[in-house]
C-alpha cells in the first residue's frame, strides 16, 4: 500500500533563499534581521511560532508578516508551509509514523498508538491550576460562547452541544459574522471558550478582542508554543505542539476533544444537581427519536 506521495511544490528551499537574497539590501534594520535569520535558520522556522521568532530576533510579528508578503506569500503561515514542503525531494506523509512499506495492520496499529501517545502528552501538559480555573469560570458563567474557525469549528460545535445539554446558555455558529456579533454582546459575566491549534488565526484574535473589550473571561485551548492567543487569554489549556502534514489536524483534534470532555466532566462535578437535572431533560427530549 502506498503511504506517501511525491510533492510537486514549485518553491524549493534554494528558490526561497534566492528570493530573500534578491530583495537585499533592506532599508529597515528589522527587515535585515528577519532576512538574516531566515537565511541562516531555515530549518528552525518550522519548529517555532511567529511569536517565538519575533522574540528571538527582537522584532514584531507584524514586521515578519510584512516581510513574508514582500516575498510573495500571503503571510507567515504560507511562507512556513513553503519552507516545510517546498523542497521537490520532500515527501508528504499521510501520518508521521507511517512508512512506505506498512501494510493495513501496521497502519491501524501505528495510528492508534500515535493517538494514545498524544493523549498521554496532552494530559501531562495540561496544568492542574489552569484546568481548575477554567472549570470555575465556566461553572459560574452566565453565558458561554464557543469560538473556532476551520477545523477547530468542529471542536467548538462539540463543546456547544455538551454544555448546552447540562443547562448552560451557550452560543456557537460556523458563520464568522454571527460569531463576531455574539462576541460583541458578551459581558463581564460571560466566558468565551476558544479553540485554535495555532493560536495565530486573525479571525480568532478579532473575536477575542471583542470579548476582552467587554471584560468577558477568555479560555483558550491551543498548542503549547507561544502565540498571540496565549498572550490575551485569561486561562490557557495547552495541547501538544504538532508539526508536519495531514496527521497534524487529526492528532490536534484528539487532544482538543479530550480537553473539552475533561472540562465538561469537571463542570458536572462542580454543579451536580443542576447538571444531572438538565441532562435528564435532554435525554428525555431526544428519547422519542430513537428506535
Amino acid at each position: 500500500m502506498k503511504i506517501f506521495k511525491d510533492d510537486g511544490g514549485s518553491r524549493n528551499r534554494e528558490a526561497i533563499l534566492l528570493k530573500i537574497e534578491n530583495y537585499a539590501p533592506y532599508q529597515r534594520k528589522s527587515e535585515q534581521r528577519i532576512a538574516d535569520y531566515f537565511c541562516s535558520s531555515l530549518d528552525e522556522i518550522s519548529k517555532l511560532s511567529i511569536t517565538e521568532i519575533a522574540e528571538k530576533i527582537q522584532t514584531s510579528e507584524a514586521s515578519i508578516v510584512r516581510f513574508c508578503k514582500r516575498l510573495g506569500f500571503r503571510g507567515f503561515h504560507e511562507f512556513r508551509t513553503a519552507v516545510e514542503w517546498g523542497d521537490n525531494t520532500q515527501k508528504l506523509q499521510i501520518h508521521e509514523y507511517l512508512s512506505d512499506g506498512d501494510d493495513l495492520f501496521s497502519l491501524k496499529q501505528k495510528v492508534f498508538e500515535s493517538h494514545i501517545q498524544t493523549l498521554q502528552l496532552s494530559m501531562n501538559l495540561l496544568s492542574d491550576e489552569s484546568f481548575c480555573q477554567a472549570v470555575s469560570f465556566i461553572s459560574g458563567a452566565k453565558r458561554i460562547m464557543m469560538a473556532g474557525v476551520g477545523n477547530s469549528s468542529l471542536i467548538a460545535s462539540d463543546a456547544f452541544f455538551k454544555f448546552s445539554r447540562i443547562g448552560y446558555p451557550c452560543s456557537y455558529s460556523m458563520d464568522l459574522y454571527i460569531q463576531l456579533v455574539s462576541a460583541s454582546q458578551l459581558t463581564e459575566n460571560d466566558v468565551m471558550l476558544v479553540i485554535s491549534q495555532s493560536g495565530t488565526s486573525k479571525e480568532i484574535l478579532e473575536l477575542v478582542s471583542f470579548a476582552k473589550k467587554n471584560c468577558a473571561k477568555v479560555i483558550s485551548i491551543t498548542q503549547a508554543q507561544k502565540s498571540p492567543l496565549q498572550a490575551v487569554s485569561d486561562v490557557v489549556l495547552t495541547t501538544p505542539t504538532l508539526k508536519g502534514s495531514g496527521s497534524e489536524n487529526r492528532t490536534g483534534r484528539i487532544s482538543q476533544l479530550a480537553v473539552i470532555d475533561a472540562l465538561f466532566t469537571g463542570v458536572i462535578f462542580s454543579n451536580q444537581d443542576m447538571a444531572l437535572r438538565e441532562l435528564g431533560k435532554a435525554v428525555s427530549a431526544t428519547a422519542a427519536h430513537k428506535i
